[in-house]
């Protein structure tokens, strides 16, 4: 890596902000992030509580101009289990986005956005053996 892009980046770091060039910008992210989970595995019976420390690291790059704008975002994290050691983990936790827009008319606008998630979190997959049954509006409700 040049001198240059490594200064351009301790820069960005350093103050916080974004830069910009040409429509560019680079946008890095840290963030320290303190959890109380009360059931930890998703248990019935005797569930076990554990408090979790995230390191969450991440950063975009994108371009905007008139009509186009491109965003692609990554960021991953590192988990601490203060009780259940065994569990902690770096990179489990791992989100990527890209998004494009083009506005070739103010008529008209062609989006494209992609998600890719990773976690180790169960309880985001767990559902609800019983779910809501999902019922129709009375025939008089008002369309909105």
């Amino acid at each position: 890596m040049s001198r240059r892009i490594r200064l351009a980046f301790i820069l960005v770091y350093l103050t916080g902000g974004s830069l910009a060039a040409a429509g560019w910008y680079v946008i890095p992210s840290a963030a320290v992030v303190e959890e109380f989970d009360s059931n930890l595995f998703g248990a019935r019976d005797d569930p076990e509580s554990d408090f979790i420390t995230r390191l969450i690291g991440g950063l975009s790059l994108g371009y905007r101009s008139q009509p186009l704008t491109v965003l692609g975002s990554y960021s991953i994290a590192s988990e601490l289990y203060a009780k259940n050691s065994d569990l902690n983990n770096i990179g489990e936790r791992q989100r990527a986005r890209f998004q494009l827009e083009y506005h070739p008319d103010r008529r008209l606008e062609i989006a494209f956005e992609a998600f890719y998630g990773r976690t180790n979190d169960i309880k985001r997959f767990v559902t609800d053996p019983a779910p809501v049954p999902i019922t129709a509006p009375p025939p008089d409700a008002p369309v909105s």
